[in-house]
């Protein structure tokens, strides 16, 4: 499983309808979560540039997104930006091995 940070913003729509019906969305976004095989790490409304942080760990980058255009076309989610927590050990070995190959012009 890949580790994910979902970061959102809810579309004004929602937020009347968070506003008339308050409530704990952490049951929402944990089905959205398994819907595509994932799991719901933790979930909290925050105050700043987002209304909500989200983390959670999917099968691939692919269901991932699948959430987002789900969000998204459900026109309750203005805006989601996901970060995808990696491995830096391995990509700096990677990094490694290609400098190694490189050849500059010249």
């Amino acid at each position: 499983m890949a580790h994910f940070v979902m970061l959102g913003c809810y579309s004004q729509p929602a937020i009347a309808g968070i506003v008339k019906k308050p409530g704990d969305r952490s049951g929402t976004a944990r089905a959205v979560a398994e819907s595509v095989g994932g799991k719901l790490l933790s979930f909290h409304i925050t105050r700043g540039a987002y209304d909500w942080v989200a983390t959670v760990d999917a099968p691939d980058a692919e269901r991932a997104m699948a959430v987002k255009l789900a969000l998204v076309a459900s026109g309750a989610i203005s805006k989601i930006d996901i970060l995808e927590a990696v491995d830096v050990a391995r990509i700096a070995d990677a990094a490694g091995k290609a400098l190694a190959a490189y050849k500059p012009p010249g």
